[in-house]
């Protein structure tokens, strides 16, 4: 569980939790301090989620409350210290970016439809978490001032760690470098026909009040979207291809579009959420089918291409540029620049194994079409070395002497500020 975290955490979660009625009771006291039955329900809501079956209710709840004793002891600490001030600028900033966070994760309709079920406004809600706020940014102070001070990483230690952790250090993947040329699959005048057919069909089931979700489902070419009902999650406007942005842009939440074709089928988008320029789609794909005159006409161009480079006609970059259907790499000679190989297809990982830095390959087909290949260098993977890794292994020592630091500052503290638990 993470330390000292608690208000901060909690302020999205506790919106949009689902409310309860609570006969609320102090279940704590901190000096003149209170830990109340519904911080820790909520809390304890919240991380159950997290935590595996093992860990029991009654552990977890005790542990969950011990935290927020945590949080009051230094809290309170905090607050006897005259030079440390919290001033209402510093709480308003730190609201406004959490709920500019929320905003931007959720979408501005959802967040506000989140309030509105919870019968809040914006205003509301930072009152309702204003002090909360406060009380974390007083403790934040407080460790800034009291304990982070004392720590200190040298190098000798970090390189002990590293030493030491080696084994548990995840590897590097081995890297290429490549350029490609890619030749597209390009389906034929009745390919297109026939799938057009398909999706204004499929159009005119929507229009007569059939589920998106379920049509997506049954109907969609799209395999990782359509099992959750078409949802491709949450896409940048600027990401999409100018036609499809011009089809979806006007969508309002709930709206759907007609059959729009996109590089390898058509699209038949819904909108479900929008914000600026972030939009959250659903969609039902209708995939091109080429026919086996499609993929022979393909590589016909590709083994054309290819012997051009052999014989030295045109450079790699050129051909690129004047023939790659990948159009964010053409205009680079088709440099893709650096990729772990785990991350290639398969096909034309096993083509690259067998190649020398600076070698072309033949055309190979992938799910994308005829590829080209270039590899420009490789990079061997495995155990990173020391200087790699330094800055995140510093880090992590960092973060462990701190924790243990306040472990030891609030050990103190239970000894001079009185605590008292009733019954939760």
């Amino acid at each position: 569980m993470k330390k000292l975290s608690f208000a901060l955490l909690l302020l999205p979660f506790l919106l949009f939790s689902q409310q309860r009625k609570l006969v609320d009771k102090v279940i704590a006291k901190v000096d003149g301090e209170v830990i109340l039955k519904s911080d820790l329900d909520q809390a304890f809501d919240f991380y159950r989620l997290q935590f595996p079956p093992e860990v029991s209710d009654e552990d977890l709840r005790k542990r969950i409350l011990d935290e927020l004793i945590t949080e009051k002891l230094l809290y309170v600490e905090a607050k006897k210290d005259t030079t440390i001030k919290v001033t209402d600028e510093e709480v308003e900033k730190y609201l406004d970016q959490q709920i500019q966070s929320m905003k931007q994760q959720m979408g501005e309709e959802v967040f506000q439809k989140k309030l509105r079920e919870e019968g809040l406004t914006e205003a509301t809600l930072r009152s309702k978490y204003r002090d909360n706020v406060r009380e974390q940014l007083y403790v934040q102070k407080l460790i800034e001032k009291k304990i982070k001070p004392e720590i200190s990483i040298s190098p000798e230690e970090v390189r002990r760690f590293y030493e030491t952790h080696l084994d548990s250090i995840p590897p590097k993947p081995d890297m290429v470098r490549i350029a490609h040329i890619l030749i597209r699959i390009k389906p034929s005048p009745e390919v297109v026909s026939q799938a057009k057919r398909k999706a204004l069909a499929i159009y005119k089931k929507l229009k007569k009040g059939a589920s998106f979700e379920e049509v997506a489902s049954k109907y969609s070419d799209d395999l990782q979207s359509a099992p959750a009902g078409g949802d491709i999650g949450i896409v940048k406007k600027s990401d999409l291809p100018d036609n499809i942005r011009k089809v979806v842009s006007p969508l309002e939440p709930g709206e759907f579009c007609q059959p729009v074709e996109g590089e390898y089928g058509f699209h038949i988008f819904k909108m479900v959420e929008k914000q600026n320029d972030l939009y959250h789609l659903k969609q039902i794909f209708v995939q091109f089918r080429p026919t086996a005159a499609d993929t022979q006409r393909a590589k016909k161009l590709a083994d054309k291409i290819y012997t051009m480079l052999k014989s030295g006609k045109a450079s790699f970059e050129e051909l690129a540029a004047k023939y790659s259907d990948d159009t964010d790499s053409r205009d680079l000679g088709g440099d893709l620049g650096w990729i772990p190989v785990t991350n290639l297809p398969p096909d034309m990982r096993s083509v690259i194994d067998t190649m020398k830095v600076g070698s072309i390959s033949a055309p190979v087909l992938t799910q994308f079409g005829y590829h080209i290949i270039k590899l420009i260098d490789r990079k061997k993977g495995g155990k990173p070395g020391f200087e790699e890794v330094q800055p995140q292994l510093t880090q992590i020592l960092y973060q462990r002497k701190l924790q243990k630091a306040i472990d030891r500052y609030v050990k103190k503290l239970r000894k001079k500020i009185y605590v008292k638990i009733y019954s939760s």
